[in-house]
């Protein structure tokens, strides 16, 4: 079903009760093809813009067959494997935007299923970018005002993690930063 070049959708209406799906449909999926998308490619280093859908067909019976863009269709259909899982209700849990955003880094790191520590590394100004902190913002008060307040109410509200902050020192300045998370498992009791 599925070619090397071009991905082919293939679907079918469930309630064709009224020409209007139809033309609600036709409608939306002419607004998704005239949006653009920009691909960014590191290894490239190439920037290539492309719509969504390349072109739609509407059968009568309900069937609707879609083709996308030879150029979008790996990044939609590699989804499968390259997303993160987490609970809505962790994150529900939560109530500063850095506590959310680093929850969902922890869980990203996490590529074994909790079966090892998670690592989450980078240098300061990277943890500033990936958390959305100001740019005025120095390490000191970074990890005073962000990160360590988003730890604290993590480690307090998320039952299966324990965060804890380490830090690389040049001379005086640090360098890296990596948070840990070692696992807690909950009793089995609890449910």
């Amino acid at each position: 079903m599925w070619s090397s070049e071009r991905a082919r959708l293939i679907f079918k209406l469930r309630n064709r009760t009224s020409g209007t799906t139809y033309s609600d449909l036709a409608k939306n999926l002419d607004s998704l093809g005239t949006k653009r998308v920009v691909i960014y490619n590191d290894v490239e280093r190439s920037i290539t813009q492309t719509s969504w859908v390349m072109q739609s067909k509407y059968w009568e019976n309900g069937r609707v067959e879609l083709l996308l863009s030879k150029d979008l269709s790996p990044y939609l259909l590699g989804l499968k494997n390259n997303y993160t899982q987490y609970l809505l209700l962790d994150t529900v849990k939560l109530r500063s935007k850095y506590s959310i955003l680093l929850y969902k880094l922890m869980r990203e790191c996490d590529k074994d299923g909790s079966n090892s520590i998670a690592i989450l590394q980078g240098t300061p100004d990277e943890f500033k970018e990936w958390l959305g902190a100001p740019e005025s913002y120095e390490y000191k008060d970074l990890k005073k005002n962000v990160l360590k307040k988003a730890i604290e109410e993590i480690n307090l509200k998320i039952d299966d993690m324990d965060l804890e902050i380490f830090q690389g020192r040049y001379n005086r300045k640090v360098v890296q930063v990596e948070i840990h998370n070692n696992w807690t498992l909950k009793s089995t009791e609890d449910y």
